[in-house]
């Protein structure tokens, strides 16, 4: 069976390849210095506190580390279920012994062996690699590959000491909340594009971000919950991509139940990535009310977006006990998956009868125009 050599008690994915290693750590002022166990200094990663721009920045800096993951033995496969995200090991290259995050996405249980009094598991698991170049394909590992995650319930004081110094840098360089006009019901938005071809739409964002003043490259999502968080969305692309991204969520009508956003990066590949996930027909994204994500257009679009954005509000103020606006992925094959096809395919329907109704008004309308100029 194969075992991580002398496991320290933390361990970091690190930047390079969004693998985890086991590392110790040095802090000297307001530097970290993150040392890989086995790896010769030159693959130390070390940052600055003035590495972070923003708080989200080091909140996804933050969950980098945790405890070291517990290898799991033949007798423990029970533990492992459907939909847990497990500490996965692979090959990717060379013979090259890495270990990435992967959901289980199924369980083939088969009765266990023993040989010399010694149980043998001969269980197979289906992993979604969330992680590495394997990164959204699905792959039969079996339990000698698979370690447990070790919830993060302390975190280590030299991060924690750390992640204190560089919030207190990032905080001095915010705005100061009360030079920032607070609208109500008026928040104003100024968006410029280089895309002509279709028209996002206008009104009031929720975002955590207050400026955007360069391009950037953003694809529109349709069919989302009126209640989703952008902060929520920024996440789950995060988790399920290790791309940092934005998002911005639409107000909607109040006669409907749905909404759209729009998630955006700083360069075309990763847009590209994104889309590749999230347009990927082994998958699904669903809501936690069951509503899937829907993709109606292909195209990408860049553009400079500039919003003033009135207030903020706590996550106790604007977040509706039970509607927290959590996202899954569901696979193909599962009951679920097929009953968010239909829905998926219902909303395009919708949407492809919505954009010829808009096409026949732009038609009739300047027909009406022009002849009144006649």
């Amino acid at each position: 069976m194969r075992r991580r050599m002398e496991p320290s008690s933390l361990e970091f994915r690190a930047t390079v390849d969004d693998a985890w290693y086991d590392v110790r750590l040095y802090l000297l002022k307001d530097s970290l210095t993150v040392k890989f166990i086995h790896f010769s200094d030159a693959y130390n990663e070390t940052f600055t506190s003035n590495c972070f721009i923003t708080l989200q920045e080091l909140h996804h800096f933050a969950k980098r580390f945790r405890p070291h993951s517990v290898q799991l033995q033949d007798p423990d496969c029970s533990k492992v279920v459907e939909g847990i995200t497990v500490c996965a090991s692979c090959f990717p290259k060379n013979d090259d012994l890495r270990f990435f995050d992967a959901v289980v996405h199924s369980v083939k249980r088969e009765k266990h062996s023993f040989s010399n009094e010694e149980e043998k598991c001969q269980c197979t698991f289906g992993l979604h690699w969330q992680h590495g170049e394997n990164v959204g394909a699905i792959t039969s590992a079996s339990i000698e590959n698979l370690c447990l995650i070790v919830p993060n319930t302390q975190i280590d004081p030299k991060v924690a000491t750390f992640l204190r110094i560089s919030k207190q840098k990032i905080e001095r360089t915010m705005p100061n909340p009360s030079s920032i006009e607070r609208i109500s019901n008026s928040n104003s938005i100024e968006r410029k594009t280089t895309d002509q071809d279709t028209d996002l739409g206008g009104g009031i964002w929720s975002m955590n971000i207050i400026h955007e003043n360069q391009g950037h490259h953003f694809i529109l999502v349709e069919a989302l919950e009126k209640d989703l968080r952008p902060s929520t969305i920024v996440e789950f692309i995060q988790k399920q991509t290790s791309i940092l991204s934005k998002a911005y969520v639409y107000p909607s009508l109040l006669s409907e139940s749905y909404t759209r956003g729009i998630i955006v990066v700083n360069c075309k590949e990763k847009l590209k990535k994104i889309y590749k996930f999230l347009d990927n027909p082994d998958h699904i994204i669903i809501s936690y009310r069951g509503r899937p994500w829907v993709i109606t257009e292909t195209k990408f679009r860049r553009g400079i977006i500039e919003s003033t954005i009135g207030g903020f509000m706590s996550k106790s103020s604007n977040r509706i006990a039970g509607t927290c606006g959590e996202l899954k992925v569901i696979y193909s094959g599962t009951e679920e998956y097929r009953m968010a096809k239909c829905l998926q395919n219902l909303y395009t329907d919708f949407a492809n009868h919505q954009r010829r109704l808009h096409q026949k008004l732009d038609l009739e309308e300047k027909r009406i125009l022009r002849r009144n100029i006649d």
